[in-house]
């Protein structure tokens, strides 16, 4: 602990100010290939063969994951981010989208980034299925809530896999068991809420998640005689208890969308918690809301507590005190203290919404593609020729929606865009990399020394209309500029500079505040600037 407040003082004392440019392990890509290695981490019971229509019973399936590593890292001990998919707890179609596995384009461009950056990366599945199709409300609500509880022991198996390989089976993935991440995207936001604020069966057994079918006898949705604790360590007919002896907790959390079941969950000595969200997303509550799931558009979780509130109760509580007082010099943080209301560890996004010019309809009643909605995961997309292939499990020959279908709604909402998911992906990872390097402790890149010349930069006129000049000191050449909007995004890049006077004329920037990341030998500097 005194090594981590003297890492935090020495960034107050810096001002967050510079960040060294020469490559840094954990902040910046170091390395250039990735190793992928597809393995198990448990098994457990799924009553997916029985929804599928395979089996009368439930059954054991293994719990598999992929795990990224630097390819030739010769680090003993290496922080480890576990991440976790989206898809409603179906697989892709059946769930009414083309997501829904650890092999989901996001996750694996963002597990391939962090690795790169020398963490080891693991993107889990988690056992599926619920009754989305029954004709009861409460039905519907009990099995997708069982579904999420269900994946949030899963999760935890994960990281109790790689404590207890750590401790007595060599090693193989040489983790720091004492640095584990977890995040999630979407369903996955859901589950790493739950994984880092379920802790007792009674935050489970509040009056909106139990069935009143008989208001005298109202009964828990999760019947923990059936399902275990929600750490999964108990044997029960519906849980096989996995790597017991070691401690499931993470050292930080975050989501992509999704939300915690109640904002009565968050208590002091919580890990610290980050979340990316959009304002408008039509799922999950940026506040506090009922929750609804994609494939019949029918509200499971009332008062849900999303993005805003959840981040904002860890910060009350003092569990993201970690992060308290510094003064971020990253285009990414600094652009989400400008719309986060103060909430330390929040990033709200906004993305443009263009009403459509089509419909798609399909024979389902009210389901989401029938009307043309926000775009609540900006940062995803998907392969469309391996979608309408049908490489996906059962697409489009016995799918709850055809593939043209899927594709449709896809287009409506989300411009299916690699290059547009990509620069939000830029956000994201450059938005939590910093919070991870300091809840984990992790070597930093900002050292005193950078601070001489470095500070002579001047970015003028500001406020600008047309056109910013930056001039650097005579012996600091640039190396390179970038510019960052108030989303994070890049909208201006020039590399392999070497001069100390640049001019950069506005393209059809819309007004408001920039950051300008200007990049010498020794170190870079951010500067805030507005275009009128």
């Amino acid at each position: 602990m005194k090594k981590l407040n003297f890492l935090v003082l020495l960034f107050l004392l810096v001002g967050f100010a510079l960040s060294s440019t020469a490559q840094m392990r954990y902040s910046e890509q170091v390395f250039s290939g990735v190793t992928v290695t597809k393995d198990t981490f448990g098994v457990n019971i799924s009553i997916y063969p029985i929804v599928l229509g395979q089996s009368a019973t439930p059954l054991p399936v293994p719990l598999t994951m992929r795990v990224y590593e630097p390819t030739g890292d010769t680090v003993s001990k290496r922080p480890l981010i576990i991440l976790l998919h989206t898809g409603t707890y179906f697989d892709p179609g059946l769930n009414g989208g083309a997501s829904g596995t650890y092999d989901d384009s996001v996750l694996v461009e963002m597990a391939k980034r962090w690795a790169r950056m020398g963490y080891v990366v693991a993107s889990i599945n988690n056992r599926k299925g619920w009754n989305p199709t029954s004709a009861d409300a409460e039905v519907k609500r009990k099995t997708v809530l069982q579904a999420t509880y269900r994946a949030i022991q899963d999760a935890r198996t994960a990281v109790r896999f790689f404590r207890i390989t750590a401790a007595g089976a060599g090693n193989p993935y040489r983790i720091d068991p004492d640095k584990i991440v977890m995040g999630g995207d979407g369903t996955g936001g859901y589950i790493t809420y739950g994984v880092a604020y379920l802790k007792r069966f009674e935050q489970v057994n509040l009056l909106k998640f139990q069935d009143f079918t008989d208001p005298m006898n109202p009964v828990p949705y999760v019947d923990t005689a059936l399902m275990g604790d929600p750490y999964g360590l108990l044997m029960r007919p519906l849980n096989l208890s996995n790597h017991v002896g070691v401690s499931s907790d993470i050292q930080m959390g975050f989501a992509l969308g999704g939300a915690c079941g109640d904002s009565s969950w968050v208590e002091a000595g919580d890990p610290p918690f980050a979340a990316l969200q959009t304002i408008g997303d039509r799922l999950a509550p940026y506040k506090v809301d009922d929750v609804t799931e994609p494939i019949n558009n029918d509200v499971v979780i009332q008062t849900a507590s999303g993005a805003y509130t959840t981040v904002g109760n860890s910060n009350l509580r003092g569990n993201n005190s970690i992060w308290a007082g510094i003064q971020w010099s990253d285009p990414y943080n600094q652009a989400a203290a400008t719309k986060n209301d103060g909430i330390d560890g929040l990033f709200p996004l906004d993305p443009p919404f263009t009403p459509c010019a089509r419909q798609c309809t399909t024979s389902i009643p009210n389901a989401p593609m029938d009307t043309c909605e926000y775009d609540g995961a900006p940062w995803q997309w998907y392969n469309e020729a391996i979608f309408t292939a049908g490489i996906y499990p059962f697409i489009p020959q016995s799918a709850v929606f055809t593939a043209a279908e899927l594709i449709c709604s896809y287009n409506m909402s989300n411009p299916n865009d690699p290059a547009r998911s990509k620069t939000y992906i830029d956000t994201i990872v450059g938005f939590l990399t910093p919070r991870i390097v300091i809840a984990l402790g992790l070597p930093n890149n900002v050292g005193i020394e950078d601070l001489k010349d470095l500070t002579q930069l001047k970015a003028y006129p500001n406020p600008a209309s047309s056109i910013l000049k930056l001039q650097a000191g005579d012996a600091t050449p640039m190396r390179g500029v970038e510019v960052f909007d108030a989303m994070g995004r890049l909208v201006y890049r020039q590399d392999a500079l070497h001069t100390n006077q640049l001019t950069i004329t506005r393209e059809g920037w819309t007004s408001g505040l920039y950051m300008v990341k200007v990049h010498f030998d020794k170190g870079s500097v951010v500067q805030k600037v507005i275009f009128e």
